[in-house]
């Protein structure tokens, strides 16, 4: 939720660099050339301000040729908003409920603010500890998707897959179904054999753009 944060964005295999772009309306912010594909809020430049809308552009290069572009909007909420947001998230803290189900009440929260990277944060760290439970993964999957990283998805939904093959939870097995299905229908996204206790990588704008909770 604050305005400095890192982005990170989907690989070209055919990428030496990239670019991205940050706008305000039709101004542009400022503009940073990368050699992986992720970059750091830049020193020196003014955070994103609560309430605003941006337009992010990530651009990725072979040489001089431009391979593809993706655009993508990230939203920052009011100071309000995130005000009363923390005080649910506190109301959750309070409660007499398992870890996991804090995390999946929180995730619903920052999803119906369009913080995907604060779900992905903290659905992330609560994998750590409860490997097993395959609606971690399932909905650790469906936020990678709602953040244009269906690579990143991939290996979760397929856990969760498994996993819920093996406790015969038809519901949770289902909807890993449904997000593979939906990546397989992605061209050039290949399908890859289940892998049991897989482990995603670090990871909101869409398609390529997305960024990790802020600094």
């Amino acid at each position: 939720m604050g305005g400095r944060p890192n982005f990170s964005w989907e690989s070209d295999p055919q990428a030496d660099q990239y670019s991205i772009e940050v706008f305000l309306g039709k101004i542009s912010l400022w503009k940073q050339t990368a050699s992986t594909n992720s970059l750091a809020y830049p020193e020196g430049v003014a955070p994103l301000q609560p309430s605003n809308a941006y337009l992010v552009t990530v651009t990725a290069y072979r040489g001089n040729a431009t391979i593809s572009s993706y655009n993508s909007v990230l939203n920052r909420i009011s100071d309000q908003k995130a005000g009363l947001m923390q005080a649910a998230i506190g109301d959750i803290d309070a409660l007499p409920i398992p870890e996991t189900e804090k995390t999946l009440d929180k995730d619903r929260i920052y999803v119906s603010q369009g913080l995907v990277s604060e779900s992905i944060g903290i659905l992330k760290s609560q994998l750590e500890q409860d490997k097993l439970n395959p609606t971690l993964h399932r909905v650790l999957g469906d936020r990678f998707m709602n953040a244009g990283l269906p690579k990143e998805a991939q290996p979760l939904f397929q856990e969760a897959e498994f996993l819920a093959s093996k406790e015969q939870d038809m519901f949770e097995l289902a909807k890993a179904k449904a997000g593979l299905a939906e990546i397989a229908a992605i061209p050039g996204i290949l399908s890859k054999p289940a892998m049991p206790n897989c482990q995603s990588t670090e990871t909101t704008p869409k398609r390529m753009g997305a960024c990790f909770p802020p600094r």
